[in-house]
C-alpha cells in the first residue's frame, strides 16, 4: 500500500520496516509514537522544573520581618536603565499578612503596598 506522501513526493515512509497494510494501522503507529514523544517531553520538563526550583531555592533566603522593621523594596519598574536605583526605600513593615506577604509603607511619601517577601531586602544602617 502506498501513502499519499509517497505518491506526491515519491519517497518511502519511515515505517517501511513495519508491516503497515492500511491507513488505520499507520495512524495507530503514528499515534503511539506521538504519545511516547509527548511522555518523554513531559518527563524532561518535569526534571527541568525540579532543577530550576532547586537552583532558585539555593539562592533564596526567607527573612522573617516584624512590624516596624525597615526594608528595601525591589524597584522592578525603574525607568533609568542600568543607572537607576535597584531598590527604593527604606520602607517600614506595617503589617505581616502571612509568612510570605507583607504590607509596607514608603518612608518618603507614606504610600502602602502589599508585596511578596522576595521583593524585600533587610535595611541595615552602616555605622
Amino acid at each position: 500500500m502506498r501513502l499519499p506522501s509517497e505518491i506526491i513526493f515519491g519517497s518511502k515512509t519511515r515505517f517501511q520496516d513495519e508491516n503497515i497494510v492500511n491507513y488505520g494501522l499507520y495512524v495507530e503507529v503514528l499515534r503511539d509514537r506521538l504519545q511516547r514523544a509527548h511522555q518523554i517531553a513531559r518527563e524532561h520538563l518535569s526534571r527541568s522544573n525540579e532543577r530550576q526550583r532547586d537552583f532558585y531555592n539555593l539562592k533564596s533566603t526567607l527573612y522573617h520581618y516584624k512590624k516596624g522593621d525597615k526594608v528595601w523594596f525591589l524597584n522592578e519598574g525603574h525607568k533609568d536603565g542600568k543607572l537607576g536605583d535597584l531598590y527604593w526605600g527604606p520602607c517600614t513593615i506595617s503589617q505581616k499578612l502571612s509568612d510570605l506577604t507583607y504590607k509596607i509603607q514608603n518612608s518618603r511619601n507614606g504610600t502602602t503596598k502589599v508585596v511578596h517577601h522576595d521583593k524585600l531586602k533587610p535595611f541595615y544602617v552602616h555605622k
